[in-house]
């Protein structure tokens, strides 16, 4: 099986996935370059950081952008969508921008109901799926995505670019100066593609494991997190919103969230402030599909909060985390 069809298999599309030497926010730039014109509206569904970020380069390059949030600390489902569509009388909204998931706080959208939403009115849509890309079970042609960028994880300086149909043809009628961003020129072959031999191995033994299979596994190992989080005192924010492969957490009272922080970035752990929630930090834990793995970051949270003043029993951990079924 080529490299092509591997991506191919592991996004859910059959459009072209392009290996381009550019970070992923080129590739959103790509995308708004060639699937818009200056002063279009589009709609940026807004979730934290990486969507703001496009929010901000849209409105840079000269598009009108519509800010979507959800209510609360809930993320913006179709319904908000909609709702706001019914209020656009003069057919301004030409696209959808949409992180799947963000880094530093967990929080997902529905891609498939977004992309339904889109699809029924003739909008492009346009996602990030840096994060979710080896983790969630990605359909994107069955989502009505239009153009798709990803991270490749540990080769920041590349990412994947899937182009369909649809930006083709609208790269045609774009008033942008594209340059070396115009679809005609982006993308290389995929046999020069730099990528390791050990991650293209990573992401073969994903796909032929079935995406499917590593999804639910991943679910299993956020309730083993966040259970053995629970244990060692802390209260698990967001649940119902973060992406199972990070947790939010609210420390302990006493327990300083940046001494904790650094303690977890020394043992090399992915750790840090959730901007919006001053007393909250994230904690990625989606590394690996490893029962002892997920142990060991519980082990490195219980010597920080312990280090921190914090009583805890690190054996008990145990008897929570035998608690939780893997099918459950």
């Amino acid at each position: 099986m080529s490299t092509r069809e591997v991506f191919q298999g592991l996004l859910g599309t059959e459009k072209d996935v392009l290996p381009c030497p550019i970070p992923a926010f080129w590739g959103w730039e790509a995308i708004l370059v060639n699937a818009f014109s200056p002063q279009d509206t589009v709609v940026c569904i807004v979730t934290g950081e990486m969507s703001e970020r496009w929010a901000r380069m849209a409105e840079i390059l000269g598009l009108s952008v519509v800010r979507l949030g959800g209510r609360g600390y809930g993320t913006p489902a179709a319904q908000d969508l909609n709702l706001l569509l019914l209020t656009d009388v003069g057919k301004r909204i030409r696209g959808v921008l949409a992180v799947h998931v963000e880094e530093k706080n967990g929080a997902w959208v529905d891609l498939e109901a977004l992309g339904e939403v889109c699809h029924q009115k003739g909008l492009f849509f346009a996602v990030d799926v840096s994060v979710s890309l080896g983790i969630f079970p990605l359909a994107l042609d069955r989502f009505f995505v239009d153009a798709a960028v990803a991270r490749i994880q540990d080769t920041p300086e590349f990412s994947l670019l899937v182009l369909g149909k649809n930006i083709r043809e609208k790269a045609s009628e774009s008033r942008f100066l594209r340059y070396s961003l115009a679809v005609e020129n982006v993308g290389e072959a995929f046999g020069e593609y730099p990528i390791s031999s050990s991650l293209l191995e990573r992401f073969e033994a994903l796909y032929r494991r079935g995406i499917e299979n590593v999804w639910r596994r991943r679910l299993y190992l956020a309730r083993l997190f966040r259970r053995g989080a629970r244990a060692l005192g802390c209260v698990v924010g967001g649940e119902e919103m973060a992406f199972p492969s990070v947790s939010l957490l609210v420390l302990p009272s006493g327990v300083k969230r940046e001494w904790v922080i650094a303690f977890l970035q020394r043992e090399s752990l992915v750790a840090g402030e959730v901007p919006e929630r001053k007393d909250t930090l994230f904690v990625c834990h989606g590394e690996s599909l490893s029962v002892s793995e997920i142990v060991e970051i519980l082990f490195l949270l219980g010597k920080a909060l312990e280090e921190s003043g914090q009583k805890v029993d690190i054996a008990s951990i145990f008897s929570h985390l035998w608690e939780v079924k893997e099918d459950g």
